[in-house]
Parts: C-alpha cells; structure tokens; sequence
C-alpha cells in the first residue's frame, strides 16, 4: 500500500507541475498578446518568465528547462498554442482561440487549484491516520494498565 500512495504521490506531482506550467504559461501569452501588443513569443522567453516570477516549490524541484519545452509542445497538441520557427531557428508560440478560451474560463487554473487541494487533502489524511493509530495505542495502554490493576 506504501508503494500505491507514493506512486499516487508522485503522478500528482507531475500533473500538479504540468497544469500550473499551463495556467503560468497562459497568463504570461495573454500579457504579451494584450499589454505588449506581440503576437508570438519565443519559448525561452516563456521559460525565463516562469522561472523568475511564477515558479514555486514543485516547480523548482520538479521542472526543467527541457520539460518546459516539453509543456508547450504539449499545449500546442491540445491546441491551446500555435508554434512555429523564429528567423534565429527558435520556437515561437502563439495562443490560439481555444487557448483564449482557456483563460477565460478558467478551465486550466482550476485544474491547478484543485491538484493543490489533493495534495492538502493527502497531507491532511496521512495526519489523521497517524492520529488514529496513535489513539488506538493510548486506549490499548489504558486498557491494560486498567486490566492490571484489577
């Protein structure tokens, strides 16, 4: 069973890391499109930003450059971005209308949030299990120290 919940642990962990990179990378598409007015923006650009604003725990320990990379390909097969060669043969990416649509409706964000909460709720049982032996030990004690006196 130890093995199922850190296996369980860990796939959480990547899904928690992919879908914030999605929700981070969306943000950051839709200031460039809307505040910086630039349609297509280099990967390493996306890479940098999220790594210097956006980045937390999983991410810092559980995410590389490569994977990244990885992501967007990933996001640009579930059409959310549209990719194409730069003049210095660099990737560059676009959101698509499904990619807008994802940012208006949340979709990607809530995904996120609610990995987050799965990781609390995992937290939070580990605890009460923990708590729960510990309270059956106590009564197994008093028991016996009670059945001793007698």
């Amino acid at each position: 069973m130890a093995k199922e919940y850190k296996e369980e642990g860990e796939i959480l962990l990547e899904y928690r890391t992919r879908y914030y990179f999605i929700s981070c990378a969306i943000e950051i598409l839709i200031h460039k499109l809307y505040f910086e007015k630039k349609d297509w923006i280099d990967g390493k650009e996306i890479s940098a930003i999220f790594f210097g604003r956006f980045s937390n725990f999983d991410t810092e320990w559980n995410m590389t450059k490569a994977q990244v990379e990885l992501n967007l390909l990933f996001m640009n097969w579930m059409g959310l971005l549209d990719v194409k060669k730069g003049k210095d043969n660099n990737t560059l990416y676009a959101l698509t209308e499904d990619g807008k649509h994802a940012y208006k409706t949340q979709s990607f964000h809530n995904t996120a949030a609610n990995l987050y909460y799965a990781k609390q709720s995992r937290k939070f049982a580990k605890w009460a299990f923990i708590i729960a032996i510990l309270s059956m030990l106590i009564t197994l004690i008093a028991l016996i120290v009670d059945i001793c006196k007698c």
